[in-house]
């Protein structure tokens, strides 16, 4: 008996450890690029850091394809640093130039990888924005709520934003695959209602892009957790994020949905070698210890080598 209403995935499996991403988006995204970085994939995870509403993620799209830099004019200071309304507060810093070369040096790496990159993944996490004298911000950085303007994003305001766009990039990267998700994290602070016609709108606009690109697919993370588990024994303990056991899951399901034959069948080989090298060995001059670094090499051997002819980072 099936306890479980299996989620059909989309099948299109030519992402390869030769393929070059770029990811933006969400924590939930952000898990997927510490997936992708621990199995040695090339690309860029966030760039900007966690960005959760799709306008945000959209600004950040156009300033890569721009190469437009930030200038000391971008920053403003709160709470001993210094911030910009376009990063999330990880890169914000007490100096000021360190804010400005931080962020400069991914805008430069993402428009540099961009038009060679084959997948350009985007999680899709909020439909609220935070805007401040019009504009919408990626993050308010702790500022007191009353300097905002919260409102919800309609479908044509996400729609219309991102044709032109996915346009523009498809012109800049001819061999680019987008990849789009709504993120299964929760947003209870108004409500389950609040919370599901949020994730709606999120939805019904991928759906409208997804129908007029043929080059976007849409990946259903969201419906995995909240259709195919659906109970809380796969949500963290703050019983809104997924728990590591369910980003494992998502990560499977995205790997047999995307992931070449070879590179699939190789994933193993990598997880091997990475439970080796956290085994603690008690007494290093020992027979078996001197025998269990030999294996280590071997298997490191085996990685390096496929690591290699996909001109990828190997392990040390």
């Amino acid at each position: 008996m099936k306890f479980t209403t299996e989620v059909k995935t989309p099948v299109n499996k030519i992402f390869s450890h030769r393929s070059k991403y770029m990811l933006l988006g969400s924590c939930f995204a952000e898990n997927m690029g510490e997936n992708l970085h621990k199995y040695r994939f090339e690309g860029i995870n966030n760039p900007f850091g966690i960005l959760f509403n799709p306008i945000s993620i959209a600004q950040g799209l156009e300033r890569i394809l721009d190469e437009k830099y930030l200038t000391l004019q971008d920053l403003f200071r709160y709470n001993g640093l210094w911030h910009s309304d376009l990063y999330h507060s990880a890169f914000s810093d007490a100096d000021p130039q360190r804010v400005l070369d931080r962020a400069n040096r991914q805008i430069a790496d993402a428009h540099n990888i961009l038009p060679k990159t084959d997948f350009l993944i985007i999680t899709f996490g909020s439909s609220w924005v935070y805007m401040h004298q019009g504009k919408v911000v990626a993050n308010c950085h702790k500022l007191p709520e009353n300097n905002f303007v919260r409102k919800r994003l309609s479908v044509s305001d996400i729609v219309d934003v991102y044709k032109p766009l996915l346009d523009r990039i498809f012109r800049t990267a001819p061999e680019i695959k987008v990849i789009i998700s709504v993120s299964p994290v929760r947003y209870l602070r108004d409500g389950a209602v609040d919370n599901s016609l949020n994730k709606a709108t999120l939805l019904l606009a991928v759906e409208q892009l997804v129908n007029n690109f043929s080059r976007l697919t849409y990946f259903p993370a969201y419906e995995i957790l909240l259709d195919e588990l659906r109970d809380y024994r796969f949500y963290a303990d703050d019983m809104v994020h997924p728990s590591k056991m369910t980003q494992n899951i998502v990560w499977q399901r995205f790997a047999e949905s995307f992931f070449t034959d070879e590179t699939l069948a190789f994933l193993p080989q990598i997880d091997k070698l990475y439970k080796m090298l956290e085994h603690n060995t008690m007494h290093e001059a020992s027979d078996e210890a001197v025998v269990f670094k030999a294996r280590i090499e071997s298997q490191k051997s085996i990685v390096n080598k496929y690591l290699n002819d996909c001109s990828l980072m190997v392990f040390d």
